[in-house]
């Protein structure tokens, strides 16, 4: 099965651009637990 450089260059992207969107998601709910914990310590 051979593939063609496009074809190579977008499965790379879209690897790569799940990637990032994890790795924000993950940072997002760290910040967002972090605020959580704050806001129960306040109260």
């Amino acid at each position: 099965m051979r593939f063609s450089n496009t074809e190579v260059v977008y499965i790379f992207v879209s690897i790569l651009t799940r990637y990032i969107e994890v790795s924000i998601l993950k940072i997002y709910l760290q910040q967002f637990s972090i605020e959580i914990n704050l806001i129960t310590i306040k109260f």
